[in-house]
């Protein structure tokens, strides 16, 4: 989430090697190297092999369907999202996060709106990637400000890579006309090349 792939590369390839029958490693190196990469194509063999290891973990779920949506397969992604439990345990973020995309996905904006609880949004608040989710979930809703809102929130605590918000991620594509968007990156970008330097 800092954006540091490179650096971040072999250490993803030796756990797999090390640790394959995990599927926590498989999610690691799917979601954190090449989804954080942009490398869609790519991350999505690692992150269906974590959920096909054990497909009632949230944040499998949750993350094989985002990457679907990533890859403009939505159906494939609602089908995923579908198969969720129809309770959720306790305050589980990517189970919330699920159902919330899953009802954006669909365009209805109401039902996500009212999974979009108090709770959720409180738990969310205080970590980098499920604010990164929420603006993902709230860019899809059109609703920019809350977006904007929660990627701020993101870069805040930490989700320094700016390539991916900037450019890579698809759903964050209808805030980049936005100039709080434009002046936000131009803060990345500087935190972001620090960080390399």
């Amino acid at each position: 989430m800092c954006g540091a792939i490179d650096r971040s590369a072999p250490w993803a390839e030796k756990l797999l090697r090390s640790d394959p029958l995990i599927p926590f490693t498989h999610w690691i190196a799917g979601c954190w190297l090449n989804l954080m990469a942009g490398h869609f194509e790519q991350a999505l063999p690692a992150i269906r092999r974590a959920h096909e290891m054990d497909s009632g973990a949230a944040p499998f779920r949750t993350a094989y369907a985002l990457t679907l949506t990533y890859l403009d397969r939505t159906d494939e992604a609602l089908a995923i999202l579908d198969g969720a439990p129809e309770e959720l345990p306790g305050r589980e973020v990517w189970a919330a996060v699920g159902r919330v995309l899953a009802r954006a996905l669909r365009g209805e904006k109401e039902e996500a709106l009212k999974h979009l609880t108090d709770d959720l949004k409180s738990d969310a608040r205080t970590d980098m990637l499920y604010s990164w989710l929420l603006a993902d979930c709230y860019a899809v809703l059109e609703q920019l400000g809350d977006a904007l809102d929660w990627l701020e929130n993101a870069v805040r605590g930490g989700f320094l890579n700016y390539p991916f918000l900037a450019k890579q991620d698809p759903l964050l594509a209808p805030l980049r006309t936005e100039p709080d968007f434009t002046d936000l990156m131009e803060h990345l970008k500087e935190r972001w090349t620090g960080l390399e330097a």
